[in-house]
């Protein structure tokens, strides 16, 4: 997702995640799905605090994604939205719904 991201075009990032969606539906293992989404999320969020970090001045050697360019939303704002995203799967809602209230 985060190279898909990179691109920034809305189209790349909706093909990105029901491509996303597409590979977590077709695993027939609920505990791996989930574990997946969760990795997922930890991920959107260490990318997240990279870009917030950079924008801060930070040393490029504190960063997990030091190649990944940002997204210019503040820290607060996107931890609510995954906070809400997360909360919306864990309630059976599909995941492509769910990454779009994160990025759009």
């Amino acid at each position: 997702l985060l190279r898909i991201l990179e691109g920034g075009s809305l189209l790349g990032v909706l093909k990105g995640i029901g491509e996303l969606e597409k590979r977590i539906d077709e695993e027939e293992d609920p505990i791996r799905s989930n574990q997946f989404v969760e990795h997922l999320i930890s991920q959107i969020l260490m990318w997240h605090r990279d870009q917030v970090l950079r924008a801060a001045g930070g040393r490029s050697e504190l960063l997990f994604f030091p190649e990944k360019s940002g997204s210019g939303r503040p820290l607060e704002q996107v931890e609510k939205r995954v906070d809400q995203a997360r909360l919306a799967y864990q309630r059976n809602m599909k995941l492509s719904v769910c990454l779009e209230r994160i990025f759009l």
